[in-house]
């Protein structure tokens, strides 16, 4: 089973490689009950980025629709929408 600094390390490397691929994943975050349907993602450059941080684009349910960021701790679960 895998440890939290493993799941987050593994949570860091697909924002990263979706930053180019732009997929669509069921997020579920810590102490939020709402599963999410986004594209997260961590930005390679920009004036957003900040160290540890996360940005995500809110598809479903639609009266969550919109950006956000959380730390990349705040992950619960992130699983690719085949």
């Amino acid at each position: 089973m895998e440890n939290q600094r493993d799941k987050i390390r593994s949570y860091y490397e697909t924002l990263v490689q979706n930053a180019q691929k732009g997929a669509s994943y069921y997020l579920k975050l810590k102490n939020d009950p709402v599963t999410y349907t986004a594209i997260p993602l961590i930005e390679a450059t920009g004036a957003k980025r900040k160290e540890g941080m996360f940005i995500y684009r809110v598809l479903e349910p639609e009266e969550h629709k919109g950006t956000y960021d959380k730390p990349v701790p705040d992950i619960e679960m992130l699983e690719r929408i085949e």
